[in-house]
């Protein structure tokens, strides 16, 4: 007897935008930025949806979470003191977890620079539970940042490529060397947009030297062409969807 796979669906939950993938289509609406909002948008699409006992992986706004690198250490073997570094590292950006948040931290590859995500208990038990009221099971929430780290269509090719996360309040960067994290940073941007975008890429222009290629991706699908070619004038740029991170699983 052939056992079927559990059907899966994608969803991304953004300040602004929802959307929810099964198969070949999709489904959006708008929404608030508080999470009232968020968790209400995303409720009509399973409605409408009907998802049943499907698998359910969601990525969301780098704003709902606490997403940092975190350097390669050497002298770090188990899980247990990925996540004591990790706290450390959050500690050390203000932010002392405790019960109310659920972490995680993981490194892709050996000698590489891993990622930790931290999102509060309570959101990730309301999406486990709207998950159940529909008849589906939650099975992975990231923050889209670390959706873009795990995911092997993000690991840009050659000496050094770069990964540029545009969201409505915030621009992310994450710096690649041979397919391997070197760096990541994050500039906020909801006052003026290119400006913040400018400072980002020419600071990280300075640190880690002009990439070959530029891979971006838009919430709103809005190309930032004008401010990357400006900084970034050698860069191949490509454009990435706004589904790119459904198979970062």
């Amino acid at each position: 007897m052939l056992r079927l796979w559990p059907e899966r669906i994608t969803a991304g939950l953004f300040p602004g935008a929802c959307w929810l993938r099964r198969g070949g289509k999709s489904a959006a609406a708008e929404t608030a930025s508080d999470t009232a909002g968020l968790l209400e948008a995303l409720d009509g699409l399973l409605q409408e949806a009907k998802p049943g006992r499907a698998q359910l992986d969601i990525v969301v706004s780098d704003s709902l979470a606490r997403v940092i690198a975190l350097p390669w250490q050497d002298k770090l073997d188990t899980q247990a003191q990925w996540e004591a570094y990790a706290a450390a590292s959050y500690a050390g950006h203000g932010l002392e977890l405790d019960a109310g948040w659920v972490s995680h931290a993981a490194f892709r590859h050996f000698g590489e620079s891993g990622i930790a995500s931290a999102m509060p208990r309570s959101f990730m038990e309301k999406l486990e539970s709207l998950a159940a009221a529909h008849g589906c099971r939650l099975r992975t929430v990231l923050p889209v940042t670390a959706a873009a780290y795990w995911s092997p269509r993000s690991r840009v090719k050659g000496a050094r490529g770069w990964l540029l996360i545009e969201e409505r309040a915030q621009a992310s960067l994450l710096c690649f060397e041979r397919g391997r994290l070197k760096a990541m940073d994050t500039q906020p941007c909801s006052a003026d947009p290119h400006r913040a975008l400018t400072q980002l890429l020419r600071r990280a222009a300075l640190r880690h030297g002009e990439p070959a290629t530029l891979n971006v991706w838009h919430l709103d699908g809005e190309p930032s062409a004008a401010v990357v070619g400006e900084c970034l004038p050698q860069a191949a740029v490509r454009e990435l969807p706004r589904h790119y991170w459904d198979d970062h699983v």
